[in-house]
Order: structure tokens, then sequence, then C-alpha cells
């Protein structure tokens, strides 16, 4: 798979986009594309549209950060890519059995560059909800951000961002709601 306007990585961040390519490689997202979409376009979401800087680590974790959940096993991220790295993404992967308010709790107290990884993960997963196909599940899905994800966030770009996406996704679905008749 070849990424179109790929930002200039280092070769650590290569060496990670092509780790997470083979772990992603049978996997599509809910709408049908390629799942290795997804992290190339959280790296590129903190590389070419975020305001701030990140450094090279957070844009490994970036691109691995849905590994562990796709079955990665964690030694081969260690291996690879250190301690510290897998230490990011398993913050990043929501364990088993807990609740999603229990997720976004622990990641509250997350180092910040792990929260940004978050915050670009849920806009773009936002920005692609509607592909889905699923109206209700999408609206869902914003409120899911607006009650765990942007209390999470304490940057002012990705606040108005992921605040506009998820208004977005409302906006969307009021449009397609009928309206009720006055009793």
């Amino acid at each position: 798979m070849h990424f179109e306007g790929t930002t200039c990585m280092s070769s650590l961040v290569a060496r990670a986009k092509e780790f997470m390519q083979k772990a992603h490689a049978s996997h599509k997202r809910k709408h049908g594309a390629p799942y290795a979409e997804h992290p190339f376009a959280v790296l590129k979401i903190l590389t070419d549209e975020f305001e701030g800087t990140v450094s090279e680590k957070t844009q490994v974790i970036a691109l691995l950060h849905d590994t562990l959940e796709m079955g990665t096993e964690e030694n081969e991220i260690a291996r690879e890519f250190g301690p510290e790295v897998l230490g990011g993404v398993k913050l990043l992967t929501r364990q088993k059995g807990e609740t999603f308010g229990d997720y976004a709790a622990r990641l509250r107290t997350a180092p910040k560059e792990i929260r940004l990884v978050k915050a670009a993960d849920r806009l773009h997963n936002l920005r692609e909800t509607l592909l889905a196909g699923n109206s209700a599940w999408a609206f869902e899905y914003a409120k899911e951000t607006r009650d765990h994800i942007l209390p999470l966030v304490n940057d002012p770009w990705f606040l108005a961002k992921l605040t506009e996406a998820a208004s977005r996704i409302e906006q969307s679905r009021s449009a397609l709601e009928p309206e009720l008749p006055d009793r």
C-alpha cells in the first residue's frame, strides 16, 4: 500500500509505518477501506494539520496505536520499538472488560502526547463515521466524544476540531430525522 503525500519521516517512523502496514494488512475499516489508512491519517493529523509539534516517539505511537487490539503481541512492539513505545500503545489500547468511561478516565492521567494521539485518532474517526452508513452509531460516537474525549483534551486546536466534527455528525442526524407534526 502506498500513501500519497507522505510527510518526510525519520527512519524510525518509516519502520513503524512498515510494521503497522503488515499488522493491519488483512483488516478493513467499517466502510471497507484498508485499515492501515487510519493510523497513517492519525499521523498526518499530528504532523501536517496540528498546530503544535510532536516527538518522533509520539509519531511511532500514532502509527502503532491500534496494533495491540488487532492482534500484534506486546513483545513484538517492545522488541522493534522499545518499552516506551509499547507503554504508549498500551495506554491507548482499551483493556478487555474496561468501560469507555474507565478507559477515558485512565487516559486523563496519561502524558500529553498520548492524549494528543487519542485526539487525532478520534478526529479521524469522527471524520469517517458517516461513511460506515449508520447514523445512529455515528451520533452515539459524537456523544461519546463530547462526554469522554473532550474533557481529556487540553489543546485548543484539537478541542475546536473535535467539537466541529462532532457537531457535523449531530447536524447531519437532525437533518435526516423527519419532523414530527405538532399535536
